[in-house]
Parts: C-alpha cells; sequence; structure tokens
C-alpha cells in the first residue's frame, strides 16, 4: 500500500513514460493543447477584426499598438491558458497515476483472484479425495459391520454350540460316573510307565485294595510273573506296530491273565485294553477294562480237562494222549532224546465185571491209575485210551531208567487190588513197549508197534515186559 501511495504522488513527466498506455495519453494532450492554441490565437484575431470594424475611427497606429501589445495579451493568455493547461496535465497525471494504480490493484486482484482460484481448485481436490476417502471409509465400515454382524452372529452360534456340548459333557460326565461306580468291571487307566491314572471304586470287590491303594500302585504290582510277561509282549507287539505305520488307529487287545488280590490270592480276569492318543496322535497311555473271569475260567478249566481226561481215573484221554505224543515226538526229534511208549490192558478184566458188576469194574480201572501214576515221574505221561486199555510215554530215559520203571509198573500191577470187602488177585497186565525213533517216527507208528510188542506178550508169561521184532 505504501508503494501505491508514492506512486500516486510521485510527479514525473508524462512525455518519459515508458508505457503504451501513458504515450498515448501524452499524445492526445499535445493535439488537444495544439487545438486549444489554434482555437485561442483564431478568437484574438477575430476579436481584432470585429473591434477595427465596429471602431471606424482606429487608426492604423492604434492597431499597431494592439498589435504590439497583442503579444503580451497572448504571453497572458497563454500564461492563463499554460495555467490551466498545467492544471490539466496534474489532473491528467494524477488521472494517469490512479489509472496505474487501479490497473496494478486490479492486476494484484486478478492475480490474488488466480491464486485463490487455484487454492480452491486444490481444496477442492482434497475435498473431492476426502470425500472419496469418505465414501470409501463408509463403506469398509459397512463391510466392517457387516462382518462384525456375521461375527456376532457365528459367535452367538459357537456359544450356544458350546453350551450344549458343555451341557452335553456333564450328562456324558455325570453317565460315565455313574457308570464307573457302579460297574462291576474295573474300569482303569495308566501312563505308559505303568502307573495307574485312574481306577474305578470296583477294584476294591475285584482286588480286595481301596482305590487310593491302587492308585500308588503300578500294573506289575497285581499281575503274577507270567501273566506280566504275556501282557508285556502283547502291549509291545501293539505299540511296535502303530510306531512303525502298520495300522492307522490303535486296536483294542484282550487277553486272560491272573491277579494278585491283597489277601495273597489270585483271581483271574479278562483284560481288554487300548492306548489312549492325544490330539496329535501321539500315545500317552493306557485305557483298561478288568472282568472277573474266575467262575468263567474255572468252567472252561473244566471243561477243556474233561474234553482232555477220562472223566473215570483222571487220566489223559486218548485224544490228548496222541497230541501230546506228538509234540512230544517233534521236542525229542529236535533234541535229539530218546522216548519209550508203554502199552498194554488188563487180562481177565472182563471177568471182574462179569462177577462183581461194572461198578467193581471201575472201582479197578480207578486203581490201576493211581497205581501207575504213583509208578512213574510227574513229568511222564499216563493215559487211559479205552476200556481197559492203558499207554505210559516216558521222556528222554535210558536204558537203565527205562526197565527200573517198566519193572515197578509191573511190581505195582502184580498185587491184589482191595475193592471194598472184595480182593481182586486175579487180573495182571500184559505190556508192550516202543521205542523213538528206533520203533516209529509219528504217534501213530510207536502206538502201533507199541500195541504188537503187548499182543506178543500175551503169547508168553503173565506180568511180563516184551518190545515188538524191529
Amino acid at each position: 500500500m505504501d508503494n501505491d501511495k508514492d506512486l500516486r504522488k510521485k510527479k514525473f513527466p508524462f512525455f518519459i513514460l515508458k508505457s503504451k498506455t501513458a504515450r498515448d495519453v501524452g499524445g492526445l494532450f499535445l493535439f488537444s493543447l495544439a487545438v486549444y492554441l489554434c482555437a485561442g490565437i483564431f478568437d484574438i484575431m477575430n476579436s481584432l477584426v470585429l473591434f477595427s470594424n465596429s471602431h471606424e475611427g482606429l487608426k492604423i497606429d492604434e492597431l499597431l499598438t494592439v498589435l504590439v501589445f497583442m503579444p503580451f495579451a497572448l504571453v497572458v493568455f497563454f500564461l492563463k491558458r499554460e495555467r490551466e493547461t498545467n492544471k490539466t496535465i496534474a489532473y491528467f497525471r494524477e488521472a494517469l497515476h490512479e489509472s496505474q494504480y487501479q490497473t496494478h490493484m486490479l492486476s494484484q486482484e486478478i492475480a490474488d483472484r488466480k491464486l485463490s482460484e487455484a487454492k480452491l481448485i486444490d481444496l477442492q481436490d482434497e475435498l473431492q479425495a476426502s470425500n472419496r476417502g469418505l465414501e470409501e471409509a463408509v463403506i469398509q465400515a459397512n463391510a466392517l459391520a457387516i462382518k462384525v454382524e456375521i461375527s456376532n452372529h457365528e459367535l452367538t452360534r459357537e456359544i450356544e454350540n458350546r453350551i450344549r456340548i458343555e451341557k452335553a459333557l456333564r450328562e456324558s460326565e455325570e453317565t460315565y460316573r455313574l457308570i464307573t461306580d457302579n460297574a462291576t468291571d474295573m474300569i482303569w487307566t495308566s501312563d505308559l510307565l505303568g502307573r495307574f491314572t485312574f481306577v474305578s471304586p470296583s477294584v476294591t470287590h475285584l482286588l480286595g485294595y481301596s482305590r487310593q491303594e491302587v492308585m500308588l500302585m503300578r500294573i506289575d504290582d497285581i499281575l503274577t510273573e507270567v501273566s506280566l510277561a504275556m501282557a508285556k509282549k502283547i502291549i509291545s507287539e501293539e505299540f511296535n506296530r502303530i510306531i512303525q505305520g502298520d495300522g492307522n488307529q490303535p486296536k483294542s487287545l484282550a487277553a486272560q491273565v491272573e491277579l494278585r488280590r491283597k489277601d495273597g490270592t489270585t483271581v483271574w480276569s479278562e483284560v481288554h485294553t487300548r492306548f489312549i492318543a492325544d490330539s496329535h496322535r501321539t500315545i500317552i497311555g493306557i485305557l483298561g477294562v478288568t472282568r472277573d473271569i474266575t467262575e468263567r475260567k474255572k468252567a472252561d478249566q473244566k471243561l477243556l480237562y474233561m474234553a482232555n481226561h477220562d472223566s473215570l481215573t483222571g487220566l489223559l484221554n486218548r485224544k490228548a494222549f496222541i497230541e501230546s505224543l506228538e509234540v512230544e515226538i517233534e521236542k525229542a526229534g529236535r533234541q535229539g532224546y530218546p522216548l519209550a511208549l508203554f502199552f498194554f490192558d488188563l487180562d481177565k478184566f472182563k471177568h471182574v465185571n462179569d462177577t462183581y458188576g461194572h461198578e467193581m469194574g471201575d472201582k479197578l480201572l480207578v486203581a490201576v491209575a493211581g497205581r501207575l501214576k504213583a509208578a512213574v515221574r510227574a513229568s511222564d505221561l499216563v493215559a487211559r485210551i479205552g476200556g481197559d486199555e492203558f499207554t505210559v510215554l516216558l521222556k528222554n530215559p535210558d536204558d537203565i531208567f527205562r526197565a527200573q520203571i517198566a519193572a515197578r509198573m509191573v511190581a505195582h500191577l502184580s498185587r491184589p487190588f482191595r475193592l471194598d470187602d472184595h480182593i481182586v488177585d486175579f487180573v495182571f497186565a500184559s505190556m508192550g513197549q516202543a521205542l523213538f525213533p528206533e520203533d516209529g517216527q509219528t504217534a501213530q507208528d510207536l502206538i502201533r508197534s507199541a500195541d504188537l510188542a503187548m499182543y506178543e506178550v500175551k503169547k508168553g508169561a503173565m506180568h511180563h515186559i516184551g518190545r515188538a521184532a524191529p
């Protein structure tokens, strides 16, 4: 603003103005001044003529006088005109200065407006960018709101599902607890070191121990040695099968084992076990269900005994004896030791049945079985293979021992039998013997050789032992 004021106050000749506008204004001013001077002179000349015409008596010297003074008049006139011209010039200069100032201000305003317009355009661009960003933010916010709504819905559904699962889990736990607390079977878990991690209350009925006592024990403490070895073998094989990838899932294992009770007795049980795996399918323990099968075991043993033993004498029957003989032949052939088979029947046994009755004959058979078992070792086999026929198998006997056992059996069977109030002294035995491997290498061959030898003996003396001719 100070510069603008100085510009208005500054006086300078218009003819030194360098701008095109100033030069145009100066030229116009000079032209106006020339016209103005010419008009003045014309007016003066016209006035003189009028003056001379109106004054006829005016002399020429007077006119000359007038002309002499005319320059002075003109000077005065021009001085007056100059003052007016200066005023006019000053006015034009002032107007010029004002015009230049207005032009400068207008240019400044135009520049400011352009700057403002540029800023306004930038601001509009920024506003549009902000609006676009706001729109995007609103869109994202709406999308986020939708996601939150979906997440809330899913969370609500997850919470409801979890509540149902927890309720089902509590019901399952209550059911499981009810089952384990009232089950007669012992339900248990252990780690891989055999330490119990859970045991149901039924353990007290099965083993006589309290739950607290069993939780301080290991599986080794309640199994007999034979059952422990068998259990370790089964579990180890299954564990190796899973580790080697032979099976995708652990399978249930079943075994019959003998358990030690707190009072020192034993009880037979059937155990079903299964490996426990965590969420990473890593084996972390064993789950087991143990059932008391003592009565069933006794019944099975009784059935097995009845299937393999003569119901009257308690000796092995024909089927069990042949199976045992085949096993012993295979073992003897592998280890290279001999076997001795004795085969005999009771002469005049029919006379006992006919004279004293079949009941007395059965008592005689029982007495014969007792004397035969007393004559041999516990490891030797004695069997009744039918009627009054008996067999004895000696394992790994030398010649002297075989002869001693044969003589002992003949001596035991030669003594009279006291059957109630009766004495039976007329029954005797004829024995045939066969040796492995000389007289046969199969069970049937040995029995046939011993049978042939017995019939050869029957042709000779009583209470005699013979061997079939090779």
